[in-house]
C-alpha cells in the first residue's frame, strides 16, 4: 500500500502545514508535555516526541496512518518471516539478527535465527569470530552497523545470492 494515498496522509499535510507555524519553545511551556508525549518500553526503550513539534493531533493523525496502512500486520508479517518483499519475493529477515528468541523462524525450510546465532555471535560485543583463528567458526561479513548480509542471505547454505 502507498501511504500517500491515504486519507491519514493527506490530513498529515495539511496539518504539518499549521505544525509548521509552531514553536517548540511554546510547546515546551506545558509542563505535562513529556508524561503525554513519551512512550517507555519497559526499561528498555523511551519514545520522546515532546522535543519535536508534534501535538496530540499529529499522533492521532500519525496513528490514523497506522491502522489505514496496516502497518501493525506488516511488522507481524516481518517477524513470522512472511515474504514481504514483493519486489524481491521474499523475506526480509531484518529483525533476525537482533532477536534473542531461539525458537526456529522457518523460512524456506530452514531455521533463520539458527542461521543469524552466527553473526550475532561474532557482533563486535563479543569475541569477533573472524579474528579468533577457529577455522570451523564461520566468517559471515556482516558489517557491523548493518544487517545487509541477512537481508541478502549471501552467506546462508541454499539461497539464493542477490545478482
Amino acid at each position: 500500500m502507498n501511504p500517500t494515498q491515504t486519507a491519514a496522509w493527506k490530513a498529515l499535510e495539511s496539518h504539518a502545514d499549521e505544525a509548521s507555524r509552531l514553536h517548540l519553545r511554546d510547546l515546551l511551556q506545558d509542563p505535562t508535555r513529556f508524561d503525554a508525549q513519551s512512550v517507555r518500553l519497559e526499561d528498555l526503550l523511551l519514545f520522546d516526541y515532546s522535543k519535536h513539534r508534534v501535538t496530540e493531533e499529529t499522533l492521532g493523525l500519525l496513528e490514523q496512518l497506522f491502522l489505514e496502512t496496516g502497518a501493525a500486520e506488516g511488522f507481524a508479517a516481518q517477524l513470522r518471516g512472511d515474504k514481504i518483499n514483493a519486489t524481491e519475493g521474499r523475506a526480509v529477515l531484518h529483525t533476525a539478527l537482533r532477536d534473542p528468541r531461539s525458537e526456529p523462524l522457518w523460512v524456506d525450510g530452514q531455521d533463520a535465527r539458527a542461521l543469524a546465532g552466527g553473526p550475532r555471535a561474532c557482533s563486535p560485543s563479543r569475541t569477533p569470530c573472524a579474528q579468533d583463528g577457529n577455522a570451523d567458526t564461520p566468517d559471515f561479513g556482516l558489517p557491523t552497523s548493518s544487517t545487509s548480509a541477512l537481508a541478502d542471505r549471501t552467506w546462508a547454505p541454499g539461497w539464493p545470492t542477490k545478482p
